[in-house]
């Protein structure tokens, strides 16, 4: 039963994949998946500049 739970979770999309910080990918067993719907506040957004502007409006209308 637990092997079909985990074939499962590894055919499941999920929106965001998250590592911890400041270590950032380290192997699968530290990997954090979840979805936008998961998401209550938003703290902190990082960098972005023009490029990254005007690929998330590409996105939105898409």
């Amino acid at each position: 039963m637990d092997e079909e739970k985990a074939e499962n979770d590894e055919l499941t999309m999920y929106d965001y994949l998250g590592v911890p910080y400041p270590e950032g990918y380290v192997n699968p067993e530290y990997t954090y998946v979840f979805n936008d719907s998961n998401i209550n506040k938003i703290i902190f957004t990082g960098y972005a500049n023009e490029e990254e502007d005007e690929f998330q409006h590409i996105l939105r209308q898409a």
